[in-house]
């Protein structure tokens, strides 16, 4: 299973302002309910706004974050439950939480983009014989 994680609305900012997505989990208590969350990844962080300008990682429509989701690290119960925590940084206004979704996806579309911003399906540099 993958993760992916949008950006559905615009972020704002006086200043600049990043973004990070960490991916946590956690057993059971015995209870029905999580125990501790461990954080298993995280992913990278993201200037989503520079200087006041937009960035291209704080476009509605950016990938913030495309994680393969993890196994458990060495030594770690494995999860009941998983979150994610949205942690930003700088000047943002609004609720960054508005600004996001998130989803538990069996695969995503994560081949490169050509700068016409159609599909490519191969990285720069390899030719392939007609």
């Amino acid at each position: 299973m993958k993760l992916l994680v949008e950006v559905v609305g615009a972020f704002t900012s006086a200043g600049t302002t990043t973004a990070q997505i960490l991916i946590l989990g956690a057993p059971d208590n015995g209870s029905g309910a999580p125990g501790t969350f461990t954080v298993y990844a995280s992913g990278p962080t993201i200037t989503t706004v520079s200087g006041g300008t937009v960035a291209a990682g704080g476009l509605v429509g950016a990938h913030l974050c495309d994680l393969d989701l993890p196994r458990q690290p060495d030594g770690v119960a494995m999860p009941r439950y998983f979150k994610l925590q949205l942690t930003t940084t700088g000047t943002g206004t609004g609720n960054p939480n508005t600004l996001l979704s998130a989803y538990i996806v069996l695969d995503r579309l994560d081949q490169p983009w050509s700068a016409a911003g159609f599909v490519s399906g191969y990285v720069p540099g390899i030719t392939i014989p007609n």
